[in-house]
């Protein structure tokens, strides 16, 4: 009797080949998908993260005479704001009031996709002893609007660059009436903004989005704006080519604007920024203006 050998079940190499175009394939189709699943993700968490500042804000104000967060500036330099205080005697910055009204604040305010990190690798932080990224916020408050009443319904305006600014290029001056059509306005003004890590939040670690200061578009082209209300809105802006340089078609914080009457009866539009820079105005300049 012949007793013959046989390899039951064995692949031949076409059939391996073959298998192993198919897990190729797979790999193929579904790493982009979780790739996209973990940017959503990460989406979500940031802007989970902007309400939970927002509802600290509303804590805040509910404790004093519901104003939100005041900006104290003495002689050009900052002395208080959300994110910190001055102690004049030993000349360092301390925690300012966002830690006594969020749990875990220094993770809480730094975005998921970006944690913290400034653009040079460099530790940035200004308030030692309470950060543990290179930069102490992703989020930053808009200045020009410190110490608003949380029901204020004043409007505030940005300058559409995509949709009503022609060709994106420049900026109307800090007082603007002609122009005016170029501006869209914010369902409530807003009060903090995912500040690029750019310009300037990697430079100037002070808690705030003014001037020349940009908006971060880390999250698809986009970033989270958290608005008076409570409300968080993923915002889309203008930007340049190139991210890390300062491109005139960038979108910034002097293109954030609020309306304003003038003497002889007509409306006018000024930078906000420029109401946080005025010492007449340190605590709730959005509140004192009557038409």
């Amino acid at each position: 009797m012949v007793i013959r050998n046989r390899c039951v079940g064995a692949f031949t190499l076409i059939e391996l080949l073959v298998v192993i175009a198919i897990i190729a394939l797979l790999i193929g189709i579904l790493l982009p998908a979780l790739g996209s699943a973990r940017e959503a993700s990460m989406t979500v968490v940031c802007a989970t993260r902007l309400r939970e500042l927002g509802t600290s804000t509303v804590l805040y104000a509910h404790d004093h005479k519901d104003r939100i967060w005041p900006l104290d500036i003495r002689d050009d330099a900052i002395y208080h704001t959300w994110a910190r205080n001055w102690d004049p005697d030993e000349r360092v910055y301390l925690a300012g009031p966002i830690y006594e009204y969020m749990d875990n604040a220094h993770e809480t305010l730094g975005c998921p996709k970006n944690k913290r990190r400034s653009v040079t690798g460099e530790d940035r932080t200004v308030v030692d002893g309470f950060s543990t990224g290179e930069v102490d916020f992703d989020y930053t408050m808009v200045s020009g609007t410190q110490g608003a009443r949380i029901d204020l319904e004043q409007p505030v305006f940005y300058l559409d660059r995509i949709n009503k600014w022609a060709g994106g290029v420049g900026w109307p001056s800090y007082s603007l009436t002609a122009g005016k059509d170029a501006l869209t306005r914010f369902p409530r003004a807003p009060i903090f903004v995912e500040e690029s890590s750019w310009y300037y939040n990697s430079v100037y670690t002070d808690g705030l989005w003014g001037n020349d200061d940009q908006f971060t578009t880390r999250h698809n082209g986009k970033g989270h704006v958290l608005l008076l209300d409570g409300q968080v809105i993923l915002f889309e802006v203008s930007s340049g080519d190139v991210e890390d340089v300062q491109e005139i078609a960038d979108f910034r914080a002097n293109d954030v604007y609020v309306k304003l009457p003038s003497r002889r009866g007509a409306v006018s539009y000024r930078r906000l920024y420029q109401m946080s820079s005025n010492a007449e105005h340190e605590f709730g300049f959005l509140d004192r203006i009557k038409y």
